[in-house]
């Protein structure tokens, strides 16, 4: 997916860009094992024309072998660097931490070591094969916002489409929820000057749940906003740390997520971080937020959703979403109903049903 828009048999990467840039098209290609996206922003009278060479791309990339060396040592210098992190190290012992997927999978994290392995190992005839052999009509999804015509663009659509061969049939590969048991790890990495902690746990939630919403809050008010009770705690009361966060993630398709709290801080400030944090986690779940506190957040997180949908390319992308999940916007309104009525208790239940910091597996990486 990233090497997609650097040349076809018609035209070289810097005429595709060119091109773009003539359209006025800010246009990104990218994707994984399971899907491609195509992201486009562009005046909307040069959408149909901007589609027309989206679809020449698609349907079109060579791979040149220059291409491919020039995209191999800027990944292996990417991971080079990442591989003497300490935010890089710690968030990559955590996703393979428990991690029950064999080699040959598409959910299997594998080290540094074995990613540089793998991006050596590119060349242009694999990807040639696997380009005529997954790419194709079949599984497309399209959505636009904006001032443009629709007709001109579903007849661009139309036209980009006709004669490419149908794809092999999709399978969505699943995430399911499994019990990881929790570990402590400690990564040295020797004259770093930041050091990063972080702990995460798998949650068997999915955003279909009735307390899906108040656990959205509950994370927010836990250590996702710049008001929560990690961030006045560990950043501002006590200048422990640079940045400190929760997050929780949870999937549309089954009860499968993780909730995670990170940290960057000096190596020397890491048992009080540690200290803090753990204290503000028993005091969340043994006192409970105050309603206050949770009628302030759903009020900041309303105004933040409205926000979101006042943006064109947000609207663009939850429409993508939507159409994968069989969902609309009545999804998104729904969820602003149930977050008007949401009350404290809720918000409290939800956090102590779900999280327990006794599961937590933890990553320390500094220069110790």
């Amino acid at each position: 997916a990233d090497l997609l828009a650097h040349g076809t048999a018609e035209l070289s990467r810097q005429e595709i860009e060119d091109r773009f840039t003539a359209l006025d098209a800010n246009v990104g290609f990218g994707g994984g094992a399971t899907d491609v996206r195509v992201n486009i922003s562009t005046r909307g009278e040069n959408l149909p024309e901007v589609l027309e060479l989206v679809f020449h791309i698609l349907r079109e990339a060579s791979f040149p072998a220059d291409e491919v060396s020039r995209w191999q040592r800027a990944m292996l210098t990417s991971l080079e660097q990442a591989s003497t992190d300490p935010t890089q190290l710690a968030l990559r012992r955590l996703a393979r931490h428990g991690n029950p997927w064999p080699k040959d999978d598409v959910r299997y994290v594998p080290t540094f070591e074995e990613a540089m392995a793998e991006v050596q190992e590119i060349s242009r005839e694999p990807l040639e094969a696997f380009h005529q052999w997954f790419y194709g009509a079949g599984q497309i999804r399209f959505s636009a916002v904006g001032d443009f015509d629709p007709d001109a663009t579903q007849a661009a659509i139309i036209e980009g489409l006709e004669g490419w061969q149908e794809a092999p049939a999709y399978e969505r590969v699943p995430e399911p929820y499994h019990e990881i048991a929790p570990e402590s790890f400690e990564i040295d990495t020797p004259d770093k000057a930041n050091a990063f902690f972080v702990a995460g746990m798998p949650i068997a939630v999915q955003d279909t749940d009735d307390d899906f919403v108040a656990l959205l809050v509950a994370n927010r008010l836990l250590g996702q906003s710049e008001t929560s009770r990690l961030w006045t705690r560990v950043r501002e009361q006590e200048g422990l740390s640079y940045n400190v966060r929760s997050q929780m993630s949870v999937s549309s398709y089954e009860p499968s997520g993780s909730w995670m709290i990170y940290a960057i801080h000096a190596p020397e400030n890491r048992e009080a971080v540690a200290t803090a944090i753990e204290e503000e986690l028993e005091r969340a779940l043994a006192e409970g937020f105050s309603a206050e506190e949770v009628a302030t957040e759903v009020r900041a997180l309303l105004q933040q959703r409205r926000l979101n949908r006042a943006q064109d390319g947000v609207l663009a992308s939850a429409w993508l979403d939507y159409l994968g999940l069989n969902r609309s916007f009545a999804w998104s309104a729904e969820m602003d109903e149930q977050l008007e009525a949401l009350t404290a208790d809720q918000v409290n239940e939800a956090l102590r049903r779900v999280f327990d910091p006794q599961q937590l597996t933890e990553v320390f990486a500094g220069d110790w």
